[in-house]
């Protein structure tokens, strides 16, 4: 999400002494030089890097820099501020510095008496993310190998692949990977504290708490406060860490069962779910059970009973209402023959923080000593006779079962602690967590002193996210360092912060008081309720709307007629037979006069051969375009962002670039390629809102200056006067745009800098295009060298020079107020008319290659620069030059921000009158 290029700053300050036990060397006090994140992050972030050793048992040998990012109190706080808390959400493999970004972002809740009392740090651990990021062979890991062997064959293979994945991994990492074990990684973050210079106080949550935990065992003097929430116990034998974790899930499986069957939100209701899953996993034994909506490229096209097992965990993980009616909507699809909702996901880049250091550290802190196929067989048995409902499948059984026939040795195997530690240890758990056991967190207690259990009443894994009196007791212990009374149990709320949970039938929504008549009625499971009848009445188009700068993109993702042939010979069949489609999604009831919209067309010339990712239909009131600038940055940003094989075929062929955290897509609009660069969180794995999405235009070229149209006395307007000329300028930036100032229009030097008559200017420029299309003399001017079919005039842009702010970078900033197909007005400063401007700004030597400038519309204008585009010359074009251009055509980079709106699905009511299109009220 941020760029973390950052040094270390090691100050001339007293050091702080570290017992010589632990090999890590002194560290200066206050030894971190904190940084302003930047790249559109939360003002009050802090990004550092600190050089530490690859080998804390060699700390002269090579270095690397660990990650963070830092959420400081605020400065006018007026709480006591107790310290620093540090806090890991879990994995292996998760990043906490991504987790503190979204809590300065706001999008994961922290209480305000936390965020007041501390700075909270989040350290990425060695090999996520900012701190050394593993890479691993992709194609390895993605090969399928059962990980329950049945024969000494399959057995034989595993071996294998884990053997040539590790290979892989220290090939493209280096020798960190046999150095990224949680004790390593504990004296990482010590070497942090002693930098800061105070107490740890730490918030571990799932595989954190082995982290926090052996921190404590290693500095139990340097700890304040602790707190362990989803305890795992790094200390079990090998069968008995399956035994416990297998039969964890199984009970969480079962409560699940138990609601599925009598909730009324969920769609299993009443019926026998225990059997339903059996009868799942049967369909699936002999023959892999399809996944629909899966085809190989980021999620496998069939799931094998071996999967469905494995992928049913995770989602057990989040115990909110919404996520459980999801689960059983997904073994209601499985039962109907489609697993998508189950399919293992494909690995697409080398470098995956979310995929690798789950085994990459596992394999450093566990050590399977199953050694051999009849080992193998012997621990099946044991899933299979304890937990029949997964047999075994865990996550601690992926991590065994990945780590035979590891290259290296482990560097942390497991073994019971002995904590002696002052400070007090908070160890939190629910009843029935589907991944670290009840029972691994009653065992922690004997291993560390001075420490309670709270419990949780609950299902799901981990406690402090959640919205209840748990997650209060949790911040209350942080904030006092006081524990709870031993053996307290509490009652949390299931709903996770942040997600919306629709009121089940018969209560009534949260804040309205309840009353002795039904929310709802009392249809039998077998009636149709209105939105599945809508949904299924076919016909329906679903879209995600999104808008740049302000400018609606209403993009078609399915629904939308099967078309064939060429991109432009599609258009035309668009336009011939399917623009009641256009019509119903850009003119009212559904749309509005300034509409616009992008259909999505995965087959054209250019994907077939391999140029384009992606084809694309433009949009609007009139008709369609051949290119629109605000709607190519939010496709960017979209096709990024879906992994739908069915709306993104070619998904998988999108490249990331992990240094400067881009991907590139490809776009084949009707008026050639267009390269798009789609900023990425640091995870690599969606779109970033907070960095500008940047696309190259086509090559854009002028074709006029001063050109002088003569008005007709019939067809001018009021502002004009006597006059009967106004001068104009042409210029393509993938369609023909007019330039005209506000002086030559009539309304002054100034004339975009006070309240704008919009009336007037539509009358204005509705009038000037009318003359310029009906003089044939002017042609010339908008004529494309290669595409007759492009050779028209599609905007009227009007410019002022004299308002709008300079961004960054840019030599200067201008003003427009653009009008496009029949009198759109366009929110956006029009991607597409500043490809044309920057282009006839360097014709005409007011721009230079590789400078830029900032271009706004009235609304960009209005809110103090927010939304305005940045225009840059790239490159001449030579080869495409001809007599009617003013001088070379040039490559244009515009970048501005996209952001999404939300998901709609348009359906057509047979009695509508409007079903076959809309209408526009202001033209009746």
């Amino acid at each position: 999400m941020v760029s973390y290029v950052l040094g270390i700053a090691l100050l001339a300050v007293p050091a702080i002494s570290i017992p010589t036990t632990t090999h890590i060397p002194l560290i200066p006090r206050n030894g971190i030089s904190w940084t302003s994140c930047g790249n559109g992050a939360a003002s009050n972030l802090q990004c550092a890097n600190l050089s530490v050793p690859i080998d804390w048992d060699a700390p002269d040998g090579d270095k690397f820099n660990l990650g963070m990012v830092k959420l400081p109190r605020p400065s006018n706080s007026t709480a006591k501020r107790i310290g620093t808390l540090f806090y890991n959400p879990g994995g292996p493999g998760a990043s906490a510095g991504n987790d503190v970004v979204w809590m300065g972002g706001g999008t994961i809740k922290v209480s305000s008496d936390i965020l007041n009392s501390f700075d909270i740090i989040g350290v990425d651990p060695r090999g996520v993310t900012r701190s050394f990021p593993n890479e691993c062979d992709p194609a390895i890991w993605n090969e399928r190998v059962s990980l329950f062997p049945k024969t000494k064959s399959d057995y034989d293979r595993l071996v294998d692949k884990n053997r040539r994945f590790a290979e892989s991994c220290i090939k493209l990492t280096g020798d960190i990977v046999n150095h990224l074990d949680t004790i390593s990684a504990a004296k990482d973050h010590e070497a942090v504290r002693a930098a800061l210079g105070e107490k740890m106080n730490w918030l571990g949550m799932s595989y954190g708490s082995q982290l926090g935990s052996q921190y404590a065992q290693l500095f139990p003097d340097n700890v304040r406060a602790m707190v362990l929430d989803g305890v795992l116990q790094h200390s079990q034998a090998e069968s008995a860490n399956i035994l416990t974790e297998s039969t964890a899930y199984a009970v969480a499986l079962e409560s699940f069962f138990a609601w599925a069957n009598a909730d009324e939100s969920s769609p299993l209701k009443g019926q026998d779910v225990e059997k339903l899953w059996y009868g799942i996993l049967k369909n699936a034994t002999d023959t892999p059970m399809p996944a629909k909506n899966c085809d190989d490229t980021y999620c496998r096209k069939d799931v094998t009973e071996e999967e469905i097992r494995f992928n049913v965990q995770p989602q057990l993980i989040n115990p909110s209402q919404d996520r459980r009616i999801s689960l059983a909507n997904s073994l209601l699809s499985a039962s109907e023959g489609d697993a998508s909702d189950f399919s293992s996901e494909i690995a697409s880049a080398k470098y995956n923080t979310r995929m690798f250091p789950g085994i990459t550290i596992g394999c450093q802190d566990w050590s399977p000593l199953a050694s051999s196929f009849e080992d193998f067989q012997a621990k099946m048995r044991v899933g299979e006779t304890f937990a029949p409902l997964n047999k075994g499948a865990s996550q601690s059984w992926t991590v065994q079962a990945s780590c035979v026939g590891w290259l290296a040795a482990p560097a942390n195997p497991p073994a019971k602690l002995k904590i002696k530690m002052e400070a007090p240890t908070l160890l939190v758990n629910s009843i029935r967590d589907p991944s670290t056991s009840y029972s691994w967190a009653v065992g922690m207690l004997e291993e560390i002193d001075n420490s309670i259990l709270l419990t949780r009443n609950g299902d799901g894994h981990t406690s402090w996210g959640l919205n209840g009196a748990t997650t209060d007791a949790i911040n209350q212990f942080l904030l006092t360092a006081e524990l709870p009374e031993p053996g307290t149990v509490l009652d949390s709320r299931d709903d996770v912060v942040g997600v919306v949970v629709v009121a089940e039938c018969g209560s009534p929504p949260r804040g309205f008081p309840a009353t002795s008549d039904s929310f709802c009625d009392h249809q039998s499971s077998h009636d149709m309720d209105i939105i599945q009848r809508l949904a299924g009445n076919g016909g329906e188009i679903v879209c995600v709307d999104m808008h740049t700068a302000g400018e609606p993109a209403r993009i078609v993702i399915a629904g939308y007629p099967a078309l064939s042939g060429a991109l432009l010979e599609q258009r035309s069949q668009a336009s011939a037979h399917y623009d009641h489609i256009r019509k119903r999604l850009m003119l009212e009831p559904a749309g509005h006069g300034d509409m616009y919209g992008a259909i999505l067309r995965p087959h054209t010339e250019l994907t077939e051969s391999g140029e384009a990712h992606m084809g694309v239909l433009f949009v609007h009131n009139q008709g369609y375009s051949t290119m629109c600038g605000h709607a190519t940055m939010a496709l960017g940003r979209f096709l990024v962002d879906t992994h739908d094989p069915q709306v993104f075929p070619r998904r998988n062929q999108v490249q990331c670039d992990p240094v400067s955290r881009t991907a590139g897509v490809s776009l084949h609009a009707p008026c050639g390629l267009v390269r798009v660069t789609v900023p990425l969180t640091d995870d690599l794995t969606r779109s970033d809102p907070t960095r500008p999405v940047s696309f190259i235009c086509v090559p854009s070229f002028a074709t006029g200056r001063d050109i002088q149209v003569n008005i007709p006395p019939s067809q001018r307007w009021p502002e004009l006067g006597e006059r009967a000329t106004v001068g104009v300028a042409f210029c393509y930036g993938g369609a023909f745009t007019c330039l005209v100032t506000t002086e030559e229009l009539g309304f002054g030097k100034s004339g975009l800098a006070s309240p704008v008559d919009h009336g007037a200017f539509d009358r204005a420029t509705r009038a000037l295009k009318a003359v310029i299309n009906s003089e044939q003399d002017l042609q010339p001017c908008l004529t494309h060298p290669e595409h007759n079919e492009l050779n028209s005039l599609y905007t009227v842009m009007v410019v002022d020079k004299s308002v709008g702010d300079v961004a960054p970078g840019s030599v200067g900033a201008e003003t427009g107020f653009c009008f496009f197909a029949d009198q759109s007005v366009d929110r956006s400063p029009t991607g597409s008319a500043v490809a044309a401007r920057v282009a006839y700004a360097h014709a005409v030597g007011e721009l230079k290659l590789n400078e830029s400038f900032t271009y706004h519309s009235l609304l960009s204008n209005a809110t103090g620069g927010r939304g305005g585009f940045v225009g840059t010359a790239i490159e001449e074009v030579p080869e495409l030059y001809t007599d009617t251009m003013m001088s070379r055509p040039i490559r244009v980079r515009i970048e501005g921000y996209a952001y999404y709106i939300g998901l709609h699905t348009f359906v057509a009511e047979e009695e509508d009158p409007y079903k076959d299109g809309g209408f526009l009220f202001n033209h009746l």
